[in-house]
């Protein structure tokens, strides 16, 4: 299974240009060993048991072959992109020679005395420090990646501690059962351990603002408080998180609502309701009708009455322009469920104010019958306590009368002779 990250949602506060030069760099590099093959020997690091302070450096910009170029770019753009958009390009760039010059120095030093290959190339180390640096400044930021699963293409959005640790773990796993032969695997836990101190030393020495969200502050103290993060920050900050929250939840309800929607499909309305629970009431604002209407019977049906106030009022501001008859029912509906169901008369009054019914209808017999026991609930004290955006969170529209407030719209190698890829 190949896992392809592609997008994040960690603050981008810094355009990806050093990202973007390095895979150019490796790129082009990549094309100049292609035309003379003999250059490649000058950028391997030897394991030959001298130090190599230049090839430190340039071993990782060699690659054995294309699927490993490939493989190394797609999570340098990645990962670039979350360290890169915090720091900026100078900053990047010298974490990137940081690593490089780590990792080389490293091996030189450890490894290359205890291996049998004659040598090393790639990438794949510093990635591995770059991921490491992620997990330390901003694990809980997510990663959406797209992989095949027996032949069927899946989009799903991890957080960065986890993508990171599965590679991580794997390739243990992996040097526990071969031993240091695992030339490659060895050369990426060495990368992860080098990109541990290389991330650790900016953040406890304050040059990097986490703002409460790196590994240490969420172990000591959890989740920080939005206020508590923003203390101190300017009006433009406030408003590039600002931006950056709403985009995160418009893309959780995208993709929330993209599962809900296949799960209805596959009448699979079980998960649907885990997904629905999972992602939040805010969900129904990117659901179809048919797919409010379901989920509401189907909330109803396994006792869940008060999750489906929000999907109603969502159907209500959804079908009112284009179908008034059917919001008025789903409206009526609302009612004698705060009536009924969670004895909310008061609530119920309020949502009953905003209906103008023609006299005589069905609807408005129902519509007064409803009203008569809210009003006899209410004046007996027979009702919850209800406290104010309990249930109702706000006035429903209905055609022509007082309007709702805009619901927010809603991120191998040649043989010729062993040489360890990076």
């Amino acid at each position: 299974m190949i896992i392809i990250p592609f997008d994040t949602d960690a603050p981008i506060n810094h355009a990806p240009i050093g990202t973007l030069a390095l895979i150019a760099t490796n790129v082009a590099v990549y094309a100049a060993c292609c035309i003379d093959p003999t250059l490649v020997d000058s950028l391997v690091l030897p394991y030959d048991g001298g130090f190599h302070p230049v090839a430190w450096i340039t071993s990782a910009f060699a690659h054995a072959s294309l699927g490993h170029l490939v493989g190394n770019l797609i999570f340098l753009l990645a990962f670039g992109l979350v360290i890169e958009g915090r720091v900026g390009t100078p900053g990047f760039l010298g974490i990137f020679a940081t690593l490089a010059a780590s990792h080389g120095l490293v091996q030189n030093v450890f490894y290359a005395p205890l291996s049998s290959a004659s040598g090393s190339l790639g990438a794949s180390g510093v990635i591995f420090g770059l991921m490491a640096i992620a997990i330390i400044w901003c694990p809980r930021n997510e990663v959406s990646c797209f992989f095949f699963l027996f032949l069927i293409p899946w989009v799903i959005s991890v957080p960065i501690y986890g993508l990171a640790l599965f590679y991580i773990i794997l390739d243990l796993v992996v040097i526990g059962l071969v031993g240091l032969d695992a030339g490659t695997s060895v050369l990426h836990v060495l990368g992860a351990l080098v990109g541990a101190g290389v991330g650790l030393v900016p953040l406890k020495a304050k040059l990097i603002d986490a703002e409460g969200w790196d590994l240490f502050s969420l172990l000591r103290h959890g989740r920080p408080q939005r206020d508590d993060a923003l203390e101190g920050l300017s009006a433009r900050d406030e408003a590039r998180i600002e931006a950056a929250e709403q985009r995160f939840l418009t893309k959780s309800r995208r993709e929330g609502a993209s599962r809900l929607a296949a799960q209805l499909d596959a009448d699979d309305v079980d998960a649907a309701v885990a997904t629905l629970r999972a992602t939040g009431p805010d969900l129904g604002q990117a659901m179809t009708e048919w797919e409010l209407r379901k989920m509401i019977a189907a909330l109803r049906d396994r006792g869940a009455i008060a999750e489906t106030v929000p999907l109603m009022r969502t159907y209500v501001a959804r079908v009112t322009p284009t179908d008034p008859a059917a919001a008025d029912r789903m409206h009526l509906l609302l009612a004698r469920t705060l009536v009924d169901d969670l004895r909310r008369p008061a609530c119920a009054l309020t949502t009953l104010a905003e209906l103008d019914l023609a006299s005589g209808s069905p609807l408005a017999k129902l519509h007064v019958e409803i009203a008569r026991r809210a009003h006899a609930m209410y004046r007996s004290g027979e009702g919850k306590l209800e406290l104010a955006d309990e249930v109702q969170r706000a006035p429903l529209v209905t055609a022509g009368r007082k309007k709702r407030r805009p619901l927010a719209p809603t991120k191998r190698r040649r043989r010729a002779r062993r040489v360890e890829p990076a």
